[in-house]
């Protein structure tokens, strides 16, 4: 059952950017309890850099579309960001992360009922699907596709902070992408896949054949616009981490993370009770006519009793939300099912849970369905054109895994959003931060650091600040650095490290250097994807100044397994913190009254 919806190309030129689980968003103030991106270390906490001990970096991302007849525009505009997203998960520092990516449908039937759309033959069952039908030549041997690094070869990566990743040279075969039956945790991986060279250089193992990692996945999403009207993407979601059997096999893999990404223009319909879809009823019956309406009305509840028949042309509900275990008015699955089976599968700090759906304050307008009278339909939330129902209990499930609320942040998307490319970065972006703050001797910082406003433009590089040239150019920052071990606590070592010498290697040597003037130091680079990650995830109101900073670790020699290193730096304030103390606290070179800010 399908809400008018439309939407614009350039509304997805976003999605882009990003598809691990990301440090939770919050806008920064004068409170340490508000942490995240664009004010982490704001009040001196400590962060890790990373371990000498690169990790394996499993990433298993499962896309649950939606396959009803309004999806078409929605599902065009994903189709046509792929190659995109194939391009920012290949510049991943660090080359890209090992990854699975399935999809499957919230097409589950509606039980004994056959309904209009409704057919056997479109149900996924939660089962991976090569696209529509399982219609794509790609990937071969399983549903899923599968690009991966060769196990137990060498493989030499240049690692220029900043810059992707590429491979210089290996000694990798095709024997390095076959199983490890005797250590299955260090290649958990099935057999026949090929031996393949990325854009960057890399040796990586794919389940292809002679496709692009992009077409193949264009193809995987393009599901089609057949399925049912009654969309149960919470109930698929389930069914394909759960069985894992059949075409699902070998997707999930044990110490991966997940990143799931529901997209849909209507809320969510798991029936518990498939009498939910029985076709017979009036308005005045127990269920009420059929429509998608008995999905808001035995799926959710709102401060006000609903009112069937409708006794005015138009009704307001107020504090809507799902329906608990135990509502005896409930005909759907509580939230709980589903967030206790994520909670199971993984902890906490590697799950990514994302939806691309139609976010609610919790207010829900009815208005009298058109041809029915006094039968309730659920107004939608538009935005110009564009509208799609109010999604409260997917965007209740999205919440679970989140601290802060997420209604309009980037867990918790619009597809009705007119800015929906930008939304859409913020998407990948979160999927994928977290790998960029957890590499070897290096992560982004986060934030604009006191005394080094813009690396990029102290490097020689391009300006990223507004701020004049005297200023700009300056690179002093303000951080403590400490060399520790994985097993410490963060921010416990008294082991501090100098700032590099800014005679030698200009300030930034390598991360390996045999001719470091001292063991070990750190400076500060400009990244892209440390900026892109930032100004992507924080929240609208969060209007700290980025800087793309990148805190990197060079040595004289590797280190020793095991060992890592924290900061912690001043953070840039984003606006001239006192008018009357004679400092320029935002470093944009004007003073007090002379400040903008103290106008």
């Amino acid at each position: 059952m399908k809400s008018r919806i439309r939407l614009s190309l350039h509304r997805l030129a976003a999605f882009v950017a990003c598809l691990g689980l990301c440090p939770m968003l919050g806008a920064c103030d004068d409170s340490p309890d508000k942490k995240g991106p664009g004010c982490e270390n704001a009040h001196g906490d400590w962060k890790r850099v990373g371990s000498a001990t690169p990790a394996r970096r499993d990433l298993d991302v499962l896309f649950v579309m939606d396959t009803s007849l309004g999806m078409a525009e929605i599902n065009d505009l994903v189709r046509g960001g792929v190659p995109s997203l194939v391009q920012v998960l290949s510049s991943l520092p660090g080359g890209a992360p090992n990854l699975h990516f399935g999809v499957t449908t919230g097409d589950l039937g509606t039980g004994p009922y056959e309904l209009p759309g409704c057919h056997l033959e479109s149900i996924s069952g939660g089962r991976l699907l090569k696209g529509a039908s399982n219609a794509c030549a790609s990937p071969v041997n399983q549903t899923y596709a599968i690009d991966v690094e060769p196990h137990g070869c060498s493989v030499v990566k240049s690692a220029t902070p900043g810059s992707p990743t590429t491979c210089t040279s290996h000694d990798c075969t095709q024997a390095n992408c076959e199983p490890a039956p005797a250590d299955f945790a260090a290649f958990p991986e099935p057999a026949g896949l090929t031996l393949a060279v990325d854009e960057q250089g890399c040796p990586r193992c794919r389940n292809l054949g002679s496709a692009t990692m992009a077409s193949t996945l264009q193809c995987m999403v393009d599901q089609g616009t057949s399925g049912c009207g009654f969309e149960q993407p919470l109930e698929a979601l389930n069914l394909a981490l759960t069985d894992t059997s059949g075409a699902n096999e070998g997707f999930l893999r044990p110490d991966s993370d997940l990143a799931v990404l529901i997209i849909s223009d209507e809320d969510d319909c798991s029936a518990s009770d498939t009498e939910l879809f029985n076709p017979d009823g009036a308005v005045d019956s127990e269920l009420g006519s059929l429509s998608a309406f008995r999905c808001t009305e035995f799926g959710v509840v709102c401060d006000e009793p609903w009112v069937r028949p409708m006794t005015e042309d138009r009704m307001t509900y107020h504090n809507c939300r799902p329906r608990e275990a135990g509502d005896p008015d409930s005909l759907l699955h509580p939230m709980d099912r589903y967030t206790e089976a994520l909670n199971r599968l993984r902890p906490h700090g590697n799950l990514i849970v994302t939806a691309l759906a139609s976010p609610t304050d919790g207010t829900l307008e009815v208005v009298e369905e058109s041809g029915e009278p006094g039968a309730p339909d659920l107004l939608p939330v538009c935005f110009a054109a564009e509208c799609g129902d109010p999604a409260v209990r997917l965007q209740a499930f999205v919440q679970r895994f989140h601290a802060l609320p997420v209604s309009g942040a980037w867990p918790f998307q619009s597809t009705n959003n007119f800015d929906y490319g930008k939304l859409l970065f913020a998407l990948a972006y979160g999927f994928i931060a977290r790998f960029a703050n957890s590499m070897p001797q290096q992560t982004c910082v986060g934030q604009a650091i006191f005394g080094c406003p813009d690396p990029s433009f102290a490097a020689g590089g391009e300006r990223t600040t507004q701020l004049p040239d005297d200023l700009a150019r300056i690179c002093a920052p303000e951080c403590e650095v400490v060399q520790t071990d994985e097993s410490s606590a963060i921010g416990e070592s008294t082991m501090a490290l100098p700032l590099c010498d800014p005679t030698y290697a200009a300030g930034h040597p390598p991360l390996i250097d045999p001719q470091l003037p001292v063991p070990a130091c750190w400076h500060v680079v400009h990244d892209d994807f440390c900026r892109g990650s930032m100004e992507n995830l924080r929240l609208e109101a969060d209007d700290a100044p980025l800087s793309g900073a990148r805190i990197v670790i060079s040595l004289r020699a590797p280190a020793a397994d095991g060992t890592a290193w924290d900061f912690r730096c001043r953070r840039l304030p984003a606006h001239e913190a006192t008018c009357d103390d004679g400092v320029d606290n935002d470093q944009d070179g004007a003073t007090d009254g002379d400040d903008a800010d103290c106008g």
